[in-house]
């Protein structure tokens, strides 16, 4: 989950130095830069809410280790520190992962294709 937020507020300081002309961020990444930085972004397009943090292995993962990582990962202890609520996060844990229909993420095909 951090490595979102260091990637959106990456891209955030590439837009506002003109590095890149657009990206895409979650919104709450956009409103937190606009109270910073002032109303200098413009939205080119909204989407419906996208899944975060998709997991997938590679074609020469059997399938019996990708059901083990599958398992470890629905199954993790609220516990574990980085499960813990951080102040300093957007984002408020616990945190839960969960397996869904690869169809879940059409949304994303479908955004990117419509970025093209």
């Amino acid at each position: 989950m951090y490595r979102r937020i260091i990637l959106s507020i990456l891209l955030i300081c590439a837009l506002l130095k003109g590095s890149i002309d657009a990206g895409a961020t979650a919104e709450d990444i956009l409103l937190e830069a606009i109270q910073e930085h002032g109303n200098l972004f413009h939205v080119i397009l909204e989407t419906p809410e996208i899944p975060y943090d998709a997991y997938a292995a590679g074609e020469h993962v059997s399938d019996q280790l990708c059901r083990q990582i599958q398992e470890a990962l629905v199954n993790l202890s609220d516990e574990l520190p980085a499960l813990a609520t951080s102040e300093q996060s957007a984002v408020r844990f616990p945190y839960r992962y969960v397996i869904r229909d690869d169809s879940f993420y059409d949304v994303v095909r479908e955004t990117y294709k419509q970025s093209e």
